[in-house]
């Protein structure tokens, strides 16, 4: 999410704002988000199958799913992921995970 942001600060305001409050987005933030978040998700699951293929090794899979993980599992994240998550092959993995392991930290 750092590289997607990086030199932009009003990108990194929205992903913050959309992060902690995914409807209190304004109708021009709210794409601005969406498309910093799927270019971020559509990244993490072409970590995963390389991760699957053993092109990518085990701890850095760790460290993807960890932060995929917790943006997926912030309250704007599990608000967006409920309207993206069918655009993803992974979405079962990743709602069985995060409904595991982040729900349960409530």
């Amino acid at each position: 999410m750092q590289l997607i942001c990086a030199g932009d600060a009003e990108l990194n305001r929205i992903v913050i704002k959309g992060l902690k409050d995914y409807a209190s987005l304004g109708e021009t933030e709210k794409p601005q988000f969406i498309e910093t978040f799927m270019a971020f998700v559509s990244f993490s699951q072409n970590a995963f199958y390389q991760w699957q293929e053993k092109a990518l090794s085990p701890p850095l899979w760790v460290c993807w799913e960890s932060l995929v993980m917790n943006l997926l599992s912030s309250l704007g994240g599990k608000e967006l992921w409920k309207e993206l998550a069918v655009f993803f092959t992974y979405q079962t993995i990743t709602r069985r995970k995060i409904s595991s392991e982040f729900h349960s930290k409530e």
